[in-house]
């Protein structure tokens, strides 16, 4: 197996077990306690949250997969159907003195970001030149990624494949 097929094949076993965050109906049921209806509104709101109330154009630009109008049938709309609770995450942020009282990063939270930043670089800049430990991963993923793809709907709407490479 060549390295961009070892890589599309982790991909399909790694993004099952992301994308569930989006499928399982926990997930789900907490998107409408927090009074977000419809997936799209709820997956948009779920993964842009941590950049504030934002518009459309950040998140189509961060997110780099989405057609803009898409986006923006979402944002920012979504933000005023939400409850207290969903709000309430910046004064917890805030408790953790992440943020400050004008709802931007403090130093401790700039640093946080930075070392989050740095670890998740290291681990998506990690190449797959041994392909016998690529194949053991593999083959401890899969169950892991067959069990959260189980929770995606037949031709579900972010075309997460199955761990086997079909639909999900």
């Amino acid at each position: 197996m060549t390295a961009s097929q070892t890589a599309r094949r982790m991909w399909t076993l790694f993004e099952s077990v992301h994308a569930v965050t989006y499928f399982a109906a926990e997930g789900r049921a907490a998107f409408e306690a927090a009074g977000i209806r419809g997936f799209w509104r709820g997956y948009f709101a779920g993964r842009s949250e941590p950049l504030g109330r934002v518009s459309a154009a950040p998140v189509a630009a961060s997110f780099y997969t989405f057609a803009p109008a898409m986006v923006s049938r979402a944002l920012p709309a979504v933000w005023d159907m939400v409850t207290p609770e969903w709000t309430s995450a910046a004064g917890r942020l805030a408790g953790r003195g992440l943020l400050g009282e004008d709802g931007k990063a403090t130093a401790d939270g700039v640093a946080l970001r930075a070392c989050i930043g740095r670890a998740t670089d290291a681990a998506a800049a990690r190449p797959w030149p041994d392909q016998e430990f690529a194949v053991d991963l593999a083959g401890v993923l899969r169950p892991i990624a067959l069990a959260c793809a189980a929770e995606f709907p037949a031709m579900n709407p972010v075309g997460v494949p199955g761990p086997d490479g079909g639909e999900g």
